[in-house]
């Protein structure tokens, strides 16, 4: 991985973007990438996980939170944002699970629009102290249910999200 970030960083001079659970990563490695990422997302499934963020905080560059809403759980995300929030972190991406794939059988895990619902509620109350972004089908949900807005990404004039593939396609 190391190599990749250094590879796709030196020879297109975008800035790179890792997403991670947070527990690989060795104090090396991050010493090793720090120079060459500009941002690290870590995926935070519970409160007890976000002990995993000390080793990103205070680095060259940005942190970021992502979550995962499902059935049940939009007040344990409100906790692990207001941790996040006292231990620095301020940036935060909420996606909303659907079950795909493998997952089918797990269907009744989906967040109802009581979960969508405090979500909105959760944002709208945090917001002063830190920025949400969220998946399309959540803005979607949240803008219907609520009139909640996030700026679009899908319009060219205000930017896309870009990706390099390991195969050097850009989409």
């Amino acid at each position: 991985l190391i190599e990749i970030v250094k590879k796709i960083w030196s020879e297109t001079g975008l800035d790179v973007s890792i997403t991670t659970n947070g527990f690989p990563a060795s104090e090396r490695a991050l010493k090793e990438v720090e120079d060459f990422v500009g941002e690290v997302r870590v995926s935070i499934h519970s409160l007890g996980s976000c002990t995993v963020l000390g080793k990103f905080i205070n680095r060259r560059f940005d942190l970021g939170v992502n979550l995962l809403l499902m059935k049940h759980n939009a007040s344990s995300l409100a906790r692990i944002v207001e941790k996040c929030v006292r231990m620095g972190v301020k940036d935060f991406l909420v996606n909303s699970f659907r079950a795909l794939g493998r997952g089918a059988n797990i269907r009744h895990m989906e967040p109802t629009v009581e979960d969508h619902l405090q979500l909105g509620g959760i944002i709208e109350g945090l917001t002063h102290k830190a920025k949400f972004k969220v998946s399309g089908r959540v803005a979607s949900v949240l803008r219907r249910l609520i009139g909640l807005r996030f700026i679009p990404f899908e319009d060219v004039a205000r930017g896309r999200i870009i990706a390099i593939t390991v195969d050097r396609k850009v989409k």
